[in-house]
C-alpha cells in the first residue's frame, strides 16, 4: 500500500532535515501503531525528494496530515510538495525496510519539447513506472547492500531512474494535488478515491509486463 510524494526542497541542507524528521516521526509512528512496518525509499536529489513509502492506510494519512501540517506552517525546508499516487490495492511489498539514499542525477536527454507533450496521467504513470521497476530489482537488499547495489545498477540500467527534469515538470503539474488538496478528496465520495488510484493501478499493471 504505497504512497509516492514528490518534494521540493528550499536549499541543500533541508534535505537532512527532512530525513531526520521523518526518522522521528517513522519511530513515533511505530511506537503508536505497534507491529506495523513501513518500508520504501526515499531518494535525495539535488533539490528534489522523492519519497516511496508503504505501509497501512492509517500510517499513509499521518504522513499526509504531517505534510499538510508543515505546509500550512509554511515551513521554509518545503518549496513545493505533491502527492503523485496513493493506493490501498498493492498486493505485496517491494522493499524489506525504509532506505534513504542521497542521489545524483546528472542532466538527461529527457527534453522540455516532450515534457509538454504528455498528459499529467502518462507523465505520473511513467514515473511510477520507472520506480516500481527500481524497487523490484533493489527491493530484497538490505540496508547495508543498498546503497552499493543503488549505484551499480543505475549505472548500468540509466532507464531506472526518474530524471529530474520529469521531476520538475510533475512539480509544475496543477492538476497533481498538494497533501491539504489530497486529504480533501478523500473525503469526498468513493467514485472519486477510485479515479485517484486509477493512475498508480496502471502503474502497476506496467511493472507486471516488464
Amino acid at each position: 500500500m504505497p504512497i509516492f510524494v514528490i518534494v521540493n526542497v528550499t536549499h541543500h541542507n533541508s534535505k537532512f532535515i527532512f530525513t531526520d524528521h521523518y526518522e522521528r516521526l517513522f519511530s513515533g509512528l511505530l511506537k503508536y501503531y505497534q507491529g506495523e512496518m513501513i518500508t520504501g525509499l526515499l531518494l535525495l536529489y539535488q533539490s528534489e525528494v522523492i519519497h516511496l513509502i508503504e505501509c497501512n492506510k492509517d500510517i499513509q494519512y499521518a504522513v499526509l496530515r504531517d505534510l499538510q501540517e508543515m505546509e500550512e506552517q509554511n515551513k521554509p525546508l518545503l518549496e513545493d510538495v505533491r502527492v503523485v499516487v496513493l493506493s490501498h490495492n498493492i498486493p505485496q511489498r517491494l522493499f524489506r525496510c525504509w532506505n534513504i539514499q542521497p542521489f545524483h542525477v546528472d542532466a538527461s536527454h529527457w527534453k522540455t519539447e516532450q515534457e509538454e507533450q504528455e498528459t499529467v496521467q502518462k507523465l505520473s504513470a511513467e514515473a511510477i513506472s520507472i520506480l516500481l521497476r527500481l524497487g523490484a530489482q533493489l527491493g530484497h537488499h538490505s540496508k547495508v547492500e543498498f546503497k552499493p547495489a543503488l549505484e551499480s545498477l543505475c549505472k548500468q540500467k540509466p532507464e531506472l531512474v526518474i530524471p529530474r527534469e520529469m521531476l520538475s515538470a510533475l512539480l509544475c503539474c496543477g492538476d497533481l494535488l498538494r497533501p491539504t488538496q489530497f486529504l480533501r478528496m478523500y473525503d469526498r465520495p468513493v467514485d472519486v478515491n477510485m479515479d485517484l488510484e486509477n493512475v498508480g493501478m496502471a502503474a502497476v499493471h506496467l511493472l507486471h509486463m516488464v
